[in-house]
């Protein structure tokens, strides 16, 4: 399912690149993010969400009311040693500029 999942949200983004759709760039690259983030690529993931954030920046939306949260208006990614004790990373919040 994530495989077939995966692909959709590629030829998304791709779409909204080509027509120069950021928002729906930034979502794609969420969803593709969250995809990652479950099948512990943390590092791509971020990466990802990065990316997503920035793009939300660019066109000052201050957080996509309504979706859910991953992004971190700090970038930080933390790990479970500095926050729950678990040792694995830890899911991101969209707080970036949020009112």
């Amino acid at each position: 399912m994530n495989r077939e999942a995966m692909k959709d949200y590629e030829k998304a983004l791709e779409i909204a690149d080509r027509i120069g759709d950021r928002m729906t760039s930034s979502i794609a690259l969420t969803n593709i993010a969250d995809i990652l983030f479950e099948q512990h690529e943390f590092s791509r993931a971020e990466m990802l969400y990065s990316r997503a954030l920035d793009i939300c920046r660019e066109i000052g939306d201050r957080g996509r009311r309504g979706r859910k949260p991953r992004l971190s208006g700090s970038r930080s990614w933390e790990t479970g040693k500095e926050g729950s004790g678990s040792g694995s990373p830890q899911k991101i919040n969209c707080t970036a500029g949020r009112d």
